[in-house]
């Protein structure tokens, strides 16, 4: 197949002064006054014609450097890349446009700053105010538009361009949800008629639904591509579940196992142990990291090692909807024999009110036994109703009611689909039921 834009050992550094008066007294003495910050290093990748290829990783990793190094307004200090086609790129909505001046003066500028010619923009002129829907309003100052139908307009001008290949950056959630499907619509029109798409974004569903592939991009260097629902899932786990991508490894752990020095490693408790499987095992580098992070409630004799929401099929999910089910996973690790203990969820939606809670001692569950060291997956079965307002998950390991070991306060952050019809809070009632997953248990001594 063409190749729409291949990149080779792309990188981007910066030179970072503590003061501004350093840069000159590095400049006068010759003596480094400067830290080197590499949003970029080595990054090498591949867009076919007729791919939509998108890149996932944490704020700062550097996703938007990268965009920016294809689409030409920023250059790099090493690497090439080559780009077979007319690219256009919507880094930033709004572009060119002046809040004084009408929507259609802002047309016209937000035009000529994507490269268009005065008759080019006058015979889309007519398509953009469709597009946008703004037709009572578009002779009225941008300033008193809504934030809606700023962002309306400034994506139908920079979507009218037909190039080759479109970058785009975090901007496909503008306006109301009816206003987002004509953005999708439009994109896969795009696609359908050969054009290839680069896009950023924190939406993992929109990835998974129109991506053909993904590259996890992590402190400038890309650590993983590939298939997008794999891509995403390594992401979202990188995130939410804190999970470390070795196996085992990491700095020795004491009073779990064995004594101080000695070298320690995880095993499964027992063959076919769990019913579910979609998150990777832990590492004892996780329990490393876990064990010197700060508790905010003391030094508690269990803490929550990862945690995530999962479609049915593994799928790590950021949105859900009323018509489906759902895995929360929990994972626990004991630092102390745990006989008595329990596991909950609290959903609390973005005004702070508690919509709904269950733990395993409400559901009446008996939970296994944990030695010191061991760790303990749960998924709670979830059935999340209609709601209104995205909503927002707390997760708790406790003793009791009131004695708490861990507390994750707003760890997951959740859309609901279909908010626009949906009901009140009020009634919201979550069917829940408790699954436990894999076990492992830690060792002294070497890894059989």
């Amino acid at each position: 197949m063409t190749v729409a834009i291949k990149a080779e050992n792309l990188s981007k550094v910066y030179r970072v002064y503590p003061r501004p008066a350093d840069m000159l007294y590095e400049f006068i003495t010759r003596k480094q006054r400067h830290t080197e910050f590499w949003a970029l290093r080595d990054v090498s990748f591949e867009l076919l014609k007729g791919e939509m290829v998108a890149f996932v990783g944490r704020n700062g990793a550097g996703k938007s450097t990268l965009l920016k190094i294809i689409a030409g307004t920023l250059a790099q200090n090493a690497g090439t890349y080559e780009i077979n086609g007319r690219v256009a790129s919507i880094l930033e909505l709004g572009t060119g446009f002046n809040p004084e001046y009408t929507g259609r003066e802002n047309v016209k500028l937000g035009g000529l700053c994507l490269g268009l010619s005065k008759q080019e923009i006058a015979e889309k002129m007519d398509w953009i105010i469709e597009f946008s829907e703004l037709e009572e309003f578009i002779d009225r100052p941008f300033k008193t538009y809504s934030s809606g139908m700023q962002a309306r307009l400034t994506f139908a001008t920079a979507s009218c361009i037909e190039p080759e290949v479109l970058i785009v950056d975090e901007a496909l959630a503008v306006g109301d949800v009816k206003f987002q499907v004509k953005c999708f619509d439009r994109l896969r029109q795009f696609r359908e008629r050969g054009g290839s798409i680069l896009l950023v974004s924190h939406d993992l569903n929109t990835i998974n639904s129109f991506c053909d592939r993904a590259y996890f991009i992590d402190h400038g260097e890309i650590v993983m591509g590939g298939e997008a629902k794999q891509v995403t899932k390594a992401y979202y786990n990188a995130v939410f579940s804190q999970t470390s991508a070795e196996s085992d490894g990491g700095p020795p752990i004491t009073g779990l196992a064995g004594e101080e020095g000695d070298a320690v490693h995880l095993a499964l408790a027992g063959e076919g142990s769990g019913e579910i499987d979609f998150v990777p095992p832990p590492s004892v580098a996780d329990l490393a990291r876990i064990s010197q992070e700060k508790n905010e409630l003391g030094a508690g004799k269990a803490r929550i090692l990862a945690y995530g929401m999962y479609s049915e099929s593994g799928e790590p999910v950021v949105e859900t909807s009323p018509d489906e089910s759902y895995f929360l996973h929990v994972r626990v690790v004991a630092f102390e024999p745990l006989d008595q203990y329990r596991v909950g969820f609290l959903l609390r939606d973005s005004g702070g009110v508690s919509l709904f809670g269950a733990g395993t001692h409400t559901l009446g569950v008996t939970l296994p036994r944990l030695g010191a060291g061991d760790v303990q997956d749960f998924y709670f079965s979830v059935s999340i109703p209609r709601i209104n307002k995205p909503y927002l998950v707390t997760l708790a390991v406790a003793e009791s009611d009131e004695v708490f070991w861990d507390l994750k306060h707003d760890c997951l952050v959740l859309n609901p689909i279909g908010a626009q019809e949906s009901f009140d809070e009020s009634t919201l009632s979550v069917r829940t039921s408790l699954v436990c997953g894999a076990s492992w248990q830690m060792r002294a001594g070497a890894e059989s």
